[in-house]
């Protein structure tokens, strides 16, 4: 068959089109069906291989090879593909495409990537549809959506290492609250969470989870009581700090004391947390037990106790070498209100001082344990408060687990800033902060001398837990931005005798 030269020829009918639309032939008569039929083939045979279309076509078969060489097993480079279905089992919910072979199967089960450095296929590549995990429109299944990974981005200059040293723990306050209510039913002696007592332990602490219409009610969240407890070795030691506690007095004449040194303090929790004779003993439950695996270094308790009694009595705790420079009814005044209060004041339920803010020294895990927290030489806290629960909740869930003595690698346990100190009483209150106003550590830097404290914008709500400025409870301590003792927003001085660290515990 001999082709006409292509200049002369008429353009070419498009593929799909019937008899009657075709045009007479130039020779006068119609040729044969089967010659129109080789003659279009070869047509578009030459018009896809000359010309411009040259390049699309030699791409789309080197395309083809590539895929048939990658599927027969190639060389070890590029991606191997082979087709697959994506979503939609059977039905007409899902889609064809490229899925991984079975070498990238087990690269990507090994924790590798695919060949040639190209991120994995989506998931569910190459996988039937079920249909149940997305509904499409009509009911069809739907394709998964693609993941995609969040980038962390640190909450300050410290980096991720400052944010995951805090354990602050579920912030959602429905969980919160059955979290505090299931270790009161499970650690406490039955007294502790009787329902229809309304002023059980268990109840007190619901006060602060009530509905958010009527939170922060000064109704619903009482003042902290003015009752002082402390604690030391003997009495003789105690008897030598006679001077400080008698700043206490100078304030509050008449004031509610409450000392005890560590004998009466063990005998208090045998006897305040006994379980009845009647339950079956349980190794791994109870305030008491816990108490026991505290015996040493003798700080455990200590720390343990101020959380215990300032629980179930409230009022305010103070170490021994504390003297009080204003009274507990200004600490929850702003400075800045120069003794004028505004009218709707009502008075905080919990009350903390900042003990360390470190900014932006990277060197602060080698002296505190978080970058920021808070002191427990002194607390105010009404009884019941949910910080000092989450606080003995912590310490027991730690104390009563079976890694609670171990030794690491280097030979070292748990230190007491973690086990008892600032470490597990700092993430409570942060956990309390975050979960009630949405405030994080971060945001607790670098506080005036005011401190914080919620405070609804129309007035007439206030948060019940103020943190006081690092001059609250560290005056004249000379760094972190603590101004002097004679400052309107100090409240109280430490002497930091620190004569816990005399007990088998340098830290």
């Amino acid at each position: 068959m001999i082709l006409p030269d292509r200049e002369s020829e008429k353009p070419l009918l498009p593929l799909a089109h019937s008899p009657a639309a075709s045009p007479p032939s130039s020779r006068g008569n119609s040729p044969p069906a089967t010659y129109k039929l080789d003659r279009t083939l070869v047509e578009v045979a030459r018009s896809w291989f000359t010309g411009k279309r040259r390049v699309t076509t030699l791409a789309f078969v080197a395309f083809l090879f590539v895929v048939a060489w990658g599927n027969a097993g190639g060389r070890d480079h590029g991606p191997r593909y082979h087709w697959a279905k994506f979503g939609g089992g059977g039905g007409p919910g899902g889609y064809w495409g490229p899925g991984p072979n079975a070498m990238d199967v087990q690269r990507m089960q090994n924790g590798g990537q695919m060949g040639g450095g190209h991120p994995p296929p989506p998931p569910g590549a190459g996988q039937e549809w079920n249909g149940n995990q997305e509904q499409g429109q009509g009911g069809q299944g739907a394709p998964p959506k693609p993941v995609v990974e969040e980038v962390y981005k640190p909450l300050t200059e410290l980096g991720k290492e400052a944010d995951d040293v805090y354990k602050v723990g579920d912030i959602d306050r429905g969980r919160y609250k059955a979290e505090l209510e299931a270790f009161i039913r499970t650690h406490f002696p039955p007294r502790d969470w009787d329902e229809k007592d309304p002023h059980s332990l268990l109840n007190d602490m619901r006060r602060y989870f009530p509905e958010p219409a009527k939170r922060f009610n000064e109704r619903l969240l009482p003042p902290i009581p003015e009752k002082l407890f402390q604690t030391a070795p003997t009495e003789d030691e105690h008897l030598k700090k006679q001077q400080e506690t008698n700043s206490f007095t100078a304030w509050h004449p008449g004031l509610n004391i409450t000392f005890h040194d560590d004998d009466v303090a063990n005998s208090w929790v045998l006897q305040r947390f006994h379980m009845p004779d009647e339950e079956p003993f349980q190794p791994h439950v109870g305030i008491i037990e816990a108490w026991r695996r505290l015996a040493s270094p003798a700080i455990l308790r200590s720390d343990t106790w101020r959380y215990l009694i300032l629980a179930v009595e409230g009022g305010v705790y103070a170490d021994s070498d504390v003297s009080l420079i204003r009274p507990f009814w200004e600490w929850g005044d702003n400075p800045s209100w120069n003794g004028k209060r505004p009218v709707d004041y009502r008075p905080p339920s919990f009350i903390v001082g900042v003990e360390a803010d470190v900014g932006s020294r990277e060197d602060w895990h080698q002296w505190w344990p978080r970058p920021l927290q808070f002191s427990q030489w002194i607390i105010g806290s009404a009884r019941g408060h949910p910080v000092m629960i989450d606080t003995l909740r912590r310490i027991v869930e730690t104390a009563l687990s079976p890694n609670f003595n171990r030794k690491d690698s280097n030979g070292h346990v748990m230190s007491v800033m973690e086990r008892t100190g600032p470490g597990p009483f700092t993430d409570a209150v942060l956990r309390y902060v975050q979960s009630q106003w949405g405030k994080t550590w971060a945001d607790l830097r670098g506080l005036g001398q005011d401190g914080w404290r919620y405070r609804g914008e129309k007035g007439g709500v206030w948060g019940d837990l103020k943190v006081l400025s690092i001059t609250g409870f560290s005056p004249g301590v000379g760094h972190m931005g603590a101004e002097d003792i004679t400052h309107p927003a100090a409240m109280a001085q430490h002497e930091f005798a620190g004569s816990w660290k005399g007990d088998g515990e340098d830290g």
